[in-house]
């Protein structure tokens, strides 16, 4: 750091910025003359899944060996967090969220609090497509952000894809979540293309287009990374 910000060196340091939080990813948008920082902080573990992981529960019919019933079971967790004075050691997460935080004066605007046990392993800031009009084609830009649920080798890792941008209300600047797309496995990497958004998903690159009409991302073509 030192040698970085002489004279001499490739930049210079200016001011520091005390979080008071570990910061993971700095995202800048251009348009809003803001950053999108992302932090985590530690707080007591509880295996709590993800929101959107439903467990099917089939009962069978014993006589006629048919599936008699079908009912879903929401993740819901009803252990409670280890109390710091339970004498025990307490196991630690870390909590994610995501911060606004504007580059003319360094004031965090807004946050956007994360799932419990979800942990953010990419951001990205690209252009993706809009509606055509007589004009042509048009791009927005946005924030995408890759996750995932990691709870252990029993557990199945889920993630999701975050779209996020900014809206300005009263002078100030706020984060919108415009779409969350869930995913049967954690969302490693992700990266623009031509105004697409491709994710690594396990070992599958999945290439996504928003549609704006249904508010959706729809998959546009899947590379599968095989063993040679």
């Amino acid at each position: 750091m030192d040698t970085y910000c002489r004279p001499t060196g490739q930049g210079w340091l200016t001011r520091r910025i005390h979080l008071g939080v570990t910061p993971h990813f700095v995202v800048y948008h251009p348009p809003a003359r803001s950053c999108f920082v992302v932090t985590s902080k530690k707080e007591p573990f509880r295996p709590q899944r993800a929101p959107f992981d439903v467990q099917l529960n089939i009962v069978y019919d014993e006589e006629s060996g048919g599936v008699q019933s079908i009912t879903t079971e929401a993740p819901v967790s009803n252990m409670p967090p280890i109390a710091p004075n339970a004498g025990i050691r307490v196991p630690m997460a870390d909590r994610f969220e995501i911060r606004l935080m504007s580059t003319t004066d360094w004031a965090c605007t807004d946050t956007l609090l994360l799932e419990e046990n979800e942990r953010v392993l990419g951001a990205q800031m690209m252009e993706i497509q809009c509606e055509r009009d007589a004009e042509g084609l048009h791009t927005a830009p946005v924030c995408v952000v890759s996750t995932a649920f990691p709870l252990g080798e029993d557990i199945t890792c889920r993630g999701r894809i975050l779209l996020l941008a900014t809206i300005c209300t009263k002078k100030k600047r706020k984060i919108v979540l415009f779409h969350s797309e869930p995913l049967n496995g954690p969302a490693t990497a992700v990266v623009g293309i031509r105004h697409h958004i491709a994710v690594a998903v396990g070992g599958t690159i999945k290439l996504f287009r928003f549609d704006w009409s249904n508010r959706k991302l729809v998959v546009g073509a899947l590379l599968y990374a095989g063993l040679m």
